[in-house]
């Protein structure tokens, strides 16, 4: 695996990139949404091929007021915990594959957002060893985009289906304010499945389009112009909307993530 392949994962996977709605949503999730998902998810690149594979657990307990999601693959394993509102508490990612090792520089990479300052702090280890200390100033009310998924179904079955927020990626340094981000509608969608070439895998899935909601987020305004990124996460529509698909970003490292329940 190539090391710009292997940053883009971390930062998907990971709270290098990390999205924040400004929702106002409660700090206690829906009774509704499950206390346990499985995925296996595919990564496919736009010719449908399976770039990786990975298996994610996504556990909520309600006691002890937490969020834990683990993840594992063949090159990696990452597990972090969050509180009830979706802030990061601690994250953990071990780099397994040597080969990525001596490219990336570091074999383990520690997070958590201090809240005093609003700001993520990453930490980077290489046989135990620190090796570089990150600290990024993050808007209130972040979630990372590992948490995406589970979070918008948080929303869907809370009521909520408009709202807006922040996309940041520490890999990039890049930073996009005020997202737009809304349901498309089943005719959109429809749109967007002709308009646009997709792995077949990913096309199945979204001409099923009465059985899927579909999240656009992307830049508002004019700046839109200068940074047209888009990302989007397919759910089910039926309760408790599982997760289903998630894309975006730029056209050099797009990538597909396929999620298949456990």
């Amino acid at each position: 695996m190539k090391c710009d392949r292997m940053v883009f994962m971390m930062c998907l996977l990971t709270v290098c990139s990390l999205f924040g709605l400004a929702t106002g949503m409660a700090q206690s999730l829906p009774d509704s949404l499950p206390d346990l998902q499985g995925y296996r998810i595919d990564i496919l690149t736009p010719d449908d091929v399976i770039e990786y594979s990975y298996t994610t657990s996504m556990r909520i307990d309600r006691d002890l007021a937490q969020i834990t999601i683990a993840a594992t693959g063949p090159s990696y394993q990452s597990k972090s915990v969050y509180d009830l509102s979706f802030l990061l508490l601690s994250s953990e990612l071990e780099v397994r594959a040597k080969d990525d090792i001596e490219r990336i520089g570091f074999d383990r990479r520690t997070a958590f957002i201090d809240i005093e300052v609003d700001r993520l702090v990453l930490e980077f280890f290489l046989e135990q060893e620190s090796q570089q200390i990150r600290e990024h100033d993050i808007p209130t009310e972040t979630v990372d985009i590992e948490s995406l998924g589970l979070y918008l179904q948080s929303l869907v079955l809370a009521g909520e289906t408009t709202f807006h927020g922040n996309l940041y990626d520490s890999n990039s340094g890049d930073k996009f304010n005020r997202l737009q981000v809304s349901l498309l509608k089943q005719s959109e969608i429809d749109k967007l499945v002709r308009q646009s070439t997709f792995p077949e895998t990913m096309n199945v899935m979204l001409k099923d389009s009465d059985n899927i909601i579909v999240f656009s987020l992307g830049l508002r305004g004019l700046i839109r112009i200068f940074f047209p990124h888009r990302f989007y996460v397919v759910l089910e529509k039926q309760a408790p909307h599982h997760i289903l698909g998630f894309w975006g970003g730029s056209s050099q490292r797009l990538r597909y993530h396929v999620y298949q329940k456990l």
